[in-house]
This record gives structure tokens, C-alpha cells and sequence, in this order.
């Protein structure tokens, strides 16, 4: 199996998670609401069937769209900001955000102070040239800082399972609330009873994911299925909000546990948020 490496911005990616869950649990449900009507007009198949791009990552997208102050900060920098200021608004505006241009050079910004326009942005000459081109060079290290933060920020919110049971629950209250509507759009993604479909198996993606994120454990008893998992090829891949309660078959709706667990279960919604230390803290040895 191929092992795909990629560079995550922990840095800005745990500040984007503190937002998200400060947003969702306090009662902010604009960003929810947007996610809902995607989903009710788009999307609400990958509900059903699940996609490496989950509905998780579609919360975030929404998140980061709504709360993206780029343009603005950079408008206020230009218009409010006086020009002998330019250097160390723009010098903290990197630093807050965690953009490195060490080795590029920086603006003119002696000759920008000279510069009678009142618009830089339109101004050609050399030293207004020089900090539109510096301002251009900041836009693709934020809007690539992004990318690396969203996919930090869903890994961490990914490992929250109590988290990721309250957001499917909410999404289960809007399943719920619109259930006419969404069998009339999406007919093959209900079953007889009215609630999304159970997929027969789980794709190879999904099953190495989920038991990577729960180290091979039951995420309740604790149970070591290493063994198990080596030898059944389908293992008790769980619904943490169960499709009988209206939740889905997304990956971030999924968790791992031993029979006796997936058993007792039934349609509750339990979790934890157990996990494995890198080390013991009494340990000295």
C-alpha cells in the first residue's frame, strides 16, 4: 500500500480548529446552515456513499470561506493604514499568520512613502510595483498556508470523536427535519425504512483509516483487535450516530469496536475519547 506524505500547518491548523468548535457549540448555526443547504442541493449522495472528501471537510471549506479576512486585512492596510506604518503592518500581518518570505526581498518601502499616489495598487511605478508584487507573493503563501491548516484542523477534529458524534447528531436533526425532501431528491440513497442506506462493505481507504485513527482498539472496552483485523475482512466498522437515528455513512461518522460493543451499542450514540499516550507520565525507566 502507497503511504501518502503531506505537510500539514499544525501552527494555524489548531487555531482553526479552536474557531470551528467555538462556532459550533456556540450556537453559530449560519456555517451549519450553509453546509445543510450544500448538501440538500449538491452533495447529500456522499451521505450514502461515502468519499475521501467528507462532509467534514466540506464544514471546514464553508468555515474558512466565511471567516477569511485576507482581502480585508490587506484593504485596510492600503487605505487606513498611514504609509510610515506599511512595514510593520504588513511584517505583523505575516507573523499572525505564520507566512516565512525569508529570502525574498522585501518593498521599497522608503521610495513608497515618496510616492504622492493615493492608490498603489493602480500606481506604476517601481516602489508600488514592488509592494503589489510582495503583496501577491504573501496571497499564495495564506491561500497555501489554507490548504495545509484545513487539513490539520479536520485531522485534529477528525481524532475529536465526542465532537464528531455532536456535529452528526446535528446533521441527523436536519436529515430528519427535511426527510421527505431529501428521499424526493435522492431516492437511491434511502432505504424502506426511511433512514440512509447501510453499505454492504467498506472500501480498503475507509477501513485502513479508521483503524489507524482508533489504533486497532475499541474505542469503548479498550479490546486490542489487532489480530481480529488481521484475519476478518470485515471488521466492526460502527455508526457513532446510528442510521436508525438519522445518521449517515461518512467516515467521520465511523469508529471502530469489538462485537460484544457494536452489540450493546444498538442505536445510542456512545463514544469516547479515549486514546494512546506517546508515553506514560510515571514511567522512568
Amino acid at each position: 500500500m502507497t503511504v501518502i506524505h503531506r505537510a500539514l500547518n499544525y501552527t494555524r491548523g489548531i487555531e482553526l480548529a479552536r474557531y470551528i468548535l467555538s462556532s459550533f457549540y456556540d450556537e453559530e448555526y449560519d456555517i451549519f446552515c450553509d453546509l445543510c443547504n450544500k448538501l440538500r442541493y449538491y452533495s447529500f449522495t456522499k451521505l450514502y456513499d461515502p468519499q475521501p472528501y467528507t462532509v467534514l471537510h466540506d464544514y471546514i471549506d464553508l468555515f474558512v470561506q466565511n471567516v477569511s479576512y485576507f482581502e480585508e486585512e490587506i484593504n485596510f492596510i492600503l487605505h487606513e493604514v498611514k504609509k510610515e506604518n506599511y512595514k510593520q503592518a504588513i511584517d505583523s500581518f505575516k507573523y499572525e499568520n505564520g507566512i516565512d518570505l525569508t529570502g525574498y526581498r522585501e518593498p521599497d518601502y522608503d521610495n513608497v512613502l515618496i510616492c504622492k499616489s493615493k492608490d498603489h495598487e493602480k500606481c506604476n511605478c517601481h516602489a508600488c510595483v514592488s509592494l503589489s508584487g510582495y503583496l501577491e507573493l504573501i496571497a499564495s503563501k495564506y491561500f497555501e498556508g489554507n490548504s495545509k491548516a484545513k487539513d490539520a484542523a479536520w485531522h485534529i477534529l477528525m481524532n475529536n470523536r465526542y465532537f464528531l458524534r455532536d456535529f452528526h447528531e446535528r446533521l441527523g436533526e436536519f436529515i430528519k427535519e427535511n426527510l421527505d425532501e431529501l428521499i424526493n431528491r435522492y431516492p437511491d440513497c434511502f432505504d424502506i425504512n426511511r433512514r440512509i442506506k447501510r453499505k454492504d462493505y467498506w472500501k480498503k481507504w475507509i477501513r485502513n483509516g479508521i483503524i489507524h485513527r482508533d489504533r486497532a482498539k475499541c474505542v469503548i472496552r479498550r479490546e486490542d483487535l489487532s489480530y481480529e483485523l488481521s484475519t476478518d475482512p470485515d471488521p466492526n466498522i460502527d455508526h457513532i450516530v446510528a442510521l436508525d437515528k438519522f445518521g449517515t455513512n461518512d467516515p467521520t461518522n465511523l469508529q471502530l469496536l469489538c462485537k460484544k460493543c457494536n452489540l450493546e451499542k444498538s442505536t445510542k450514540s456512545t463514544t469516547t475519547d479515549w486514546d494512546i499516550p506517546l508515553w506514560d507520565l510515571d514511567e522512568d525507566e
